[in-house]
């Protein structure tokens, strides 16, 4: 999860998140939004993230959560719907439940959260960049099932303690969102690391595609943002 959803059609604004707290209004559109920076000479991880992430469409709750359907079932469902299209294969219409989405786009999101297919998860992107990539990864889709994994192995990176050295690109970076359960409940993937300044990032599952994570005035430990708490990072 993140902060931002749509309770509105498409064309309109999102203005309450699933849990129904008030947020800056999101845009909901039927375009396929850019990452906001370019790929790249980061890792292979982080590049095929950057890819999937690019490739994402707003679904549930305007959430950047469901990756193209060049088979174009959606649009034959919701006649408004333009066919997708895939720029960078492969994409994943099976972690999408389309019947659903057609029923109730904005459904609780307690009626999702026990079906790991029923959309492009935060955690999908995580699992899937790192698998494609030859890196061994336990396939998790909790966010603090993911996080304790990376603590067992010895490849955990608190967020007191992170600087621009040790968290190589492609790195997972667990939150605590708050309002969302009370424990670590979203990740994103470090795509490149600006030194001494910030963690550059992508996501799925959120009202964003992409954000920054800035370090202490002294390069050690990140900056909490409004949002959210990060507990720490999952390195390759």
């Amino acid at each position: 999860i993140n902060n931002s959803a749509f309770v509105v059609p498409y064309g309109g604004y999102a203005t309450i998140d699933p849990y129904g707290r008030p947020i800056i209004p999101v845009e909901c559109s039927l375009e396929k939004g850019p990452v906001s920076f370019a790929n790249g000479g980061a890792s292979g991880i982080a590049e095929r993230a950057w890819e999937i992430t690019a490739d994402l469409y707003q679904g549930f709750w305007c959430y950047w959560n469901r990756s193209p359907d060049d088979s174009a079932t959606l649009a034959e469902l919701l006649g408004e719907f333009p066919p997708d299209v895939v720029l960078y294969p492969e994409s994943y219409p099976e972690l999408f439940d389309e019947v659903a989405f057609v029923r109730n786009p904005n459904p609780t999101r307690d009626e999702m959260s026990g079906d790991a297919s029923s959309m492009f998860w935060c955690t999908q992107l995580a699992v899937i960049s790192w698998q494609e990539t030859g890196n061994y990864i336990a396939v998790y889709y909790m966010s603090n099932a993911l996080e304790d994994w990376f603590r067992d192995r010895g490849q955990f990176i608190s967020a007191s303690s992170a600087n621009s050295t040790n968290i190589p690109p492609g790195s997972i970076i667990f939150f605590y969102v708050y309002g969302g359960p009370v424990r670590t409940n979203h990740v994103a993937i470090a795509h490149h690391i600006i030194p001494n300044d910030a963690v550059v990032y992508v996501q799925s599952n959120s009202g964003f595609k992409d954000g920054y994570l800035s370090f202490e005035d002294d390069g050690t430990g990140i900056i909490n943002p409004t949002w959210a708490r990060i507990t720490g990072f999952g390195t390759p």
